[in-house]
């Protein structure tokens, strides 16, 4: 098992855990009601795929089988995590919206300047929200594209980065949490109105439920009461970030991606009620985990790289001695490691 694939379980292990704790010692309680039916499916998905996957000499069946166990672990990873975004905020502080269109003023970026153009443009209204609610989709099929292709270090990168960026993310709103610029500026809905934006339709649960968590009048969590509570950072960025990065260097495929991520980010503001301050932050954790996670998987498969090779022990002592090491060294960097890290990073 990759240290990648192992790094998501054990953080799925991890998040449930704090999810556990947390709930057991505070005043939530948890609906099990429709949640262990999904457990079940899941794990039976799982067992079978990790079987497949592990002992199949099929390539086309272990390449589906490893979309599959991506799949559920996304899935559990969704279980668990979305519980504990409500937890965090519980906890927070003051509404921070002043801060934040401070940050976008000295930004020089003006969000009711920008609702008013689009408002003058409402066959935008027609595409911005199916595009912004496509990013799900969009994250599936580069999973499967790169399942297929046995792109699987690149998945679980992916599958990694994205479940770092989300856990970050949601621990950060919690100091941080916002109105949104709808309710900020107090915008009427006839300016919006044929823009029909995705969030001003879940604004009032979301807000409902932010509030509630905070006066301490919602504590029941389970399935199917959640909603994006998270303004600041914006897990959207981050997601459509992940997703251009998780095809870089795949020809055209990523340049499809890329334009069709780039135009995702311009929904953002709108649809997702997003400062511009937020999709900065967002971006800023999705290359943090990204590259972060891909030096930690290098350094790791460096460690054992030069684990299992065993170099002759150096005999003697002096100044040639100790060069000859470093030579022997240097050319091991130059001609194993080196190519390694190419070879990992097309891959």
């Amino acid at each position: 098992m990759s240290f990648l694939l192992r790094f998501s379980i054990a953080f799925i292990i991890g998040v449930a855990t704090v999810v556990t704790l947390w709930i057991w010692y505070s005043d939530f309680h948890y609906n099990f009601t429709g949640t262990s039916e999904v457990l079940l499916a899941v794990a039976t998905f799982l067992s079978i795929s990790w079987a497949i996957k592990s002992y199949s000499t099929i390539s086309l069946a272990k390449r589906i089988a490893t979309f599959v166990v991506w799949l559920c672990l996304v899935s559990l990873f969704t279980t668990v995590v979305a519980p504990l975004s409500y937890l965090f905020a519980s906890v927070g502080g003051a509404f921070m919206d002043s801060y934040f269109v401070a940050a976008d003023r000295a930004l020089g970026f003006n969000w009711v300047a920008m609702l008013t153009f689009l408002s003058d443009h409402p066959w935008v209204g027609e595409y911005s929200g199916t595009i912004y609610l496509s990013s799900g989709k969009v994250l599936l099929a580069i999973w499967t594209y790169l399942a297929l292709t046995g792109r699987f270090e690149r998945g679980e990168l992916l599958l990694a980065s994205v479940f770092l960026s989300c856990f970050v993310i949601i621990a950060v709103a919690a100091p941080f949490a916002a109105k949104g610029p709808f309710g900020y500026f107090n915008i009427s809905p006839e300016l919006y109105r044929d823009l029909a934006p995705v969030i001003t339709v879940e604004a009032k649960n979301w807000f409902t439920h932010l509030t509630a968590l905070r006066d301490g009048t919602f504590r029941e969590l389970g399935r199917g009461v959640y909603e994006g509570i998270v303004e600041f950072p914006s897990f959207h960025t981050a997601l459509s970030v992940l997703m251009i990065l998780a095809l870089r260097g795949c020809g055209a495929v990523f340049w499809i991606s890329g334009f069709y991520n780039l135009v995702i980010l311009l929904t953002v503001p709108i649809d997702g009620g997003h400062y511009f301050i937020d999709m900065i932050a967002g971006g800023v954790i999705a290359l943090i985990a990204w590259y972060g996670l891909a030096a930690l998987d290098l350094m790791v498969a460096e460690k054992r790289l030069l684990a299992s090779l065993r170099l002759p022990e150096w005999k003697g002592s002096g100044e040639l001695a100790k060069s000859g090491q470093l030579l022997a060294l240097r050319l091991l960097e130059w001609s194993v490691l080196k190519p390694a890290r190419v070879f990992r990073s097309n891959s």
